[in-house]
């Protein structure tokens, strides 16, 4: 295995005692356009020093633009003091932290306090030949008094709480750490722990959300991973097309060729696509979607984009995985089976709340026919459609608006 071999060719970080935890590190740096790496592997047991032995290792690469840290670790916890610690130098780091547990063919464990380093990293992966297991904290001084040892219980739980939320992961975790027994260990599968917001996988954050662009609605996606900031920003023109905007995160040295957009994995090229602009690493492209792309879209379950390298043997880009209806309401707000008629303004996630024509409002239509009927009738200024209930409530006012997912408003000129 790749890493196997790095590791072997490796120097210590530090000439310190051997004591406590081994700190073998290897850097990797390919050349342009691939990223330079550290690779650092973190086995045995935490003891005080620790956090000093790391820091004074990486002292030796400050010379070095790194983009990631990439941490390999196999212990079964120690100090909880000196893993938060060094949890804390690595959460400060400026790089991309990775920890994982595991590699292909090597199994490895952290538990403990160890978890608190897991927890550090940005990302983190747990392999299926690792496992992580969690306890309760405890100290070692006999002769800690009664009151001393709630007064250090109380803010070691403080420190550690406050740390796992300023990474993501739930108190739940936490909670399982408290009532698993010390003399135990609770050792927790990978969806659990996906679930608590431990393991995160590639990915550090995403979001979708409605933004104004001078004047027009726009549904704008972030995807931040290892792979680097992209964004993609979607609207619908006024041939009720679907119209999109790439930013993409572009490395060093490559020259930019064929865009695509990723439905579910799938890479299709776009009805039409320009590129805008391409400075300091970074792609942007404008591009429009055939309706059948449209209509796939307004039910994936990812998407994203991607762009080849002029020589086609490489690309870069990102995948979003959806999770709320703001994607399908915004599609099926622009056309397709709900098509609109040209001079009414859209809004998909708005609820014109209050004003309703109808007490029971116009069950099991579509969105066209709700819009017809407000059409038909004079006192009608425009419509409140629920997708999920083919539910139509035509509306006397605009005035009343409320952010709603699920609900596309449709108003008259």
């Amino acid at each position: 295995m790749l890493l196997r071999l790095l590791l072997s060719a490796s120097l210590a970080l530090a000439a310190l005692p051997a004591t406590g935890m081994e700190i073998i590190g290897h850097l990797d740096t390919p050349g342009a356009p691939l990223p330079n790496r550290l690779y650092l592997k973190m086995t045995g047991d935490i003891v005080a020093g620790d956090a000093e032995k790391l820091s004074e290792g990486l002292k030796h690469y400050d010379s070095v633009a790194l983009r990631e840290l990439v941490i390999y670790l196999d212990s079964p916890g120690g100090s909880l003091v000196e893993g938060l610690k060094i949890a804390r130098i690595l959460q400060s780091r400026p790089e991309i932290v990775k920890t994982r547990v595991g590699e292909t063919d090597t199994a490895a464990s952290c538990a403990s306090a160890c978890v608190i380093l897991f927890a550090a990293g940005d990302l983190r992966d747990l392999a299926d030949t690792g496992r992580i297991g969690v306890h309760q904290f405890y100290s070692s001084k006999a002769d800690l008094s009664g009151a001393d040892g709630i007064s250090l219980g109380q803010s070691l739980s403080s420190d550690l709480i406050g740390f796992l939320e300023s990474q993501g992961v739930s108190s739940a975790l936490f909670k399982e750490m408290a009532y698993t027994p010390a003399e135990t260990m609770s050792w927790v599968d990978s969806p659990q722990l996906e679930a608590w917001g431990l393991v995160t996988g590639d990915v550090i954050d995403q979001s979708m959300e409605y933004v104004n662009i001078n004047g027009e609605l726009w549904l704008k996606l972030e995807h931040r991973s290892l792979y680097g900031d992209n964004m993609i920003a979607l609207s619908c023109n006024q041939r009720h097309e679907v119209v999109g905007v790439a930013n993409l995160d572009q490395p060093p040295k490559v020259v930019a060729g064929d865009f695509y957009v990723v439905i579910d994995g799938v890479p299709v090229i776009p009805a039409a696509s320009r590129a805008t602009s391409n400075e300091k690493h970074r792609t942007k492209v404008t591009f429009k979607l055939e309706a059948y792309q449209a209509r796939l879209l307004a039910g994936a379950g990812s998407f994203g984009a991607r762009v080849m390298d002029s020589i086609g043997d490489g690309f870069w880009g990102f995948q979003y995985s959806v999770e709320d209806k703001k994607l399908r309401e915004m599609i099926n707000g622009c056309g397709g089976g709900n098509f609109v008629q040209p001079g009414l303004r859209t809004e998909p996630g708005i609820d014109l709340y209050g004003a309703d024509l109808y007490r029971n409002g116009i069950r099991n239509v579509t969105l066209q026919t709700c819009v017809q009927a407000c059409k038909d009738d004079r006192r009608c200024v425009g419509v409140s459609y629920v997708e999920a209930k083919k539910w139509c409530w035509p509306k006397s006012s605009a005035r009343g608006r409320r952010q709603a997912p699920g609900i596309t408003s449709v108003i008259k000129p």
